[in-house]
């Protein structure tokens, strides 16, 4: 498997927990669970979802931080000078 569909995988599988994870804050407790099997799953969810961000996070490309060097900097076509 290349970078790409690894990534494409984890940034899947961190939407789909993610999103697990807000339906499950957002519903009441079901009848055939206990507040505390509720309240355990619930955090089960958010543990999962935070290990997927923190596996997306770590997959991910790394950015170079710009420097304060003239190469990084935007240069125009034509200098200030021969401009209208």
């Amino acid at each position: 498997m290349d970078r790409a569909e690894t990534l494409r995988q984890a940034l899947r599988k961190q939407q789909h927990a993610r999103r697990e994870f807000q339906e499950a804050k957002t519903k009441a407790v079901p009848p055939d669970e206990s507040p505390a099997q509720w309240s355990k799953r619930i955090n089960d969810l958010r543990a999962a979802a935070e290990e997927a961000e923190a596996e997306m996070t770590r997959l991910r490309p790394e950015h170079p931080t710009p420097d304060a060097t003239t190469e990084s900097e935007y240069q125009p076509p034509i200098g200030p000078g021969l401009s209208n």
